[in-house]
């Protein structure tokens, strides 16, 4: 089922921007939705052009605790930020942190980011 929906600054436009930095074309940015159980598809555009894809994968959260995330700039915006990522978010209730880990691709060169958020303390930079 695909559903046309208008975020103009909704949290997941404020990550996936922020990260792209295209934040400030988002005002007039809309979203087509795709659902398939535990995995959303977003297809942004600007208008009628197309800006990026964002996957969001749920399937894993209830057996590891994880969450998979892709994104990547589609179309003119590739011209611009050519710009690719993979992202997981682990969650350890036990151990009370979550360990977030980015790789990416950023106009051609490599981005990795490990950050491990504990509760009640600063984020610590893994790498």
């Amino acid at each position: 089922m695909i559903t046309r929906l208008e975020y103009p600054f909704s949290f997941i436009f404020s990550i996936f921007f922020l990260n792209f930095g295209l934040l400030p074309l988002s005002n007039s940015l809309s979203a087509g939705l795709t659902y398939n159980e535990d995995v959303y598809q977003y297809k942004f555009t600007w208008g009628f052009l197309p800006v990026a894809n964002l996957e969001i994968d749920f399937s894993e959260y209830e057996s590891e605790n994880l969450i998979l995330s892709r994104g990547e700039t589609t179309g003119l915006s590739r011209l611009l930020k050519n710009y690719s990522a993979r992202v997981s978010l682990k969650i350890d209730p036990a151990q009370r942190f979550k360990l977030y880990e980015l790789s990416g691709l950023d106009r051609g060169s490599k981005e990795v980011r490990k950050i491990r958020f504990g509760y009640g303390q600063p984020p610590q930079l893994l790498e």
